[in-house]
């Protein structure tokens, strides 16, 4: 909770091989280079275009459920429980040396529409260092600043004080581990001014047990966004009493 993140080692290196291997296939990069150079064979202005195919193709290739419980599972079991929604599609992040569009400004996930009770999985697909990764803030910092802006917020919806940036740095992490980090934490990256391109994946995960959002017109809910992951087997015969009974 100090620092807001966990990083550790990827619990199926060969699932982590595989998802290498499909992006490398969706974006055109021999076998042999490393994605770390796709700057070399993609230009930036085409980037997205090949992000979401890279998308498609993961989506396509792998589920969630599967990506999720291989690369990341015990870990994130230990830390939430045995009973978790994730959510349904896998999200590709490519930053490139000096791409202004793949900025993306400091924010905390809770303050737009997601569930403070979920966590984030990162999974690098490259090695991630210096600017061409991102960025997490301390979890307490950030809490703070959110009840600020919260209480700051005026019946127009606009920020009474102009918001600036907190203490960040950029989070050092091998391609062969992953990030769990909190929604909480103010986030996001910089101008990647490395040599090496940025590629990664990221999933939300929550309790089963955790609130739904009270916005009806939210799309945040299970079965919209979320799907379950996986449930203990208590938690199964509990829902099995409560469909086949008027409890």
């Amino acid at each position: 909770m100090e620092e807001s993140y966990s990083i550790q080692k990827v619990e199926d290196i060969n699932l982590h091989s595989r998802l290498v291997r499909c992006v490398k296939n969706s974006l055109g990069i021999k076998q042999e280079e490393h994605l770390s150079k796709v700057h070399k064979y993609i230009e930036i202005t085409n980037i997205n275009k090949m992000r979401l195919k890279a998308i498609g193709d993961l989506n396509k290739n792998f589920s969630a459920k599967e990506v999720i419980l291989g690369i990341a599972g015990q870990h994130i079991t230990s830390v939430l429980g045995s009973d978790l929604v994730s959510q349904k599609k896998l999200n590709l992040s490519i930053q490139m040396p000096n791409d202004k569009t793949s900025i993306l400004d400091i924010h905390t996930d809770c303050v737009s529409a997601d569930s403070p009770f979920q966590l984030v999985l990162w999974i690098p697909l490259t090695d991630s260092f210096d600017t061409n990764s991102m960025y997490i803030c301390p979890i307490e910092e950030s809490v703070n600043k959110i009840i600020n802006i919260k209480n700051s917020i005026t019946d127009k919806g606009i920020y009474e004080d102009p918001f600036s940036e907190i203490n960040s740095n950029p989070i050092e992490i091998n391609k062969d581990s992953f990030l769990l980090f909190s929604p909480l934490a103010f986030h996001g990256n910089r101008l990647n001014e490395t040599n090496a391109t940025r590629i990664s994946l990221n999933i939300r995960i929550k309790n089963f047990f955790a609130p739904e959002p009270s916005d009806k017109n939210s799309d945040r809910k299970l079965g919209s966004y979320y799907e379950i992951l996986k449930l203990s087997s208590t938690t199964k015969e509990a829902i099995r009493l409560l469909k086949n009974t008027r409890w």
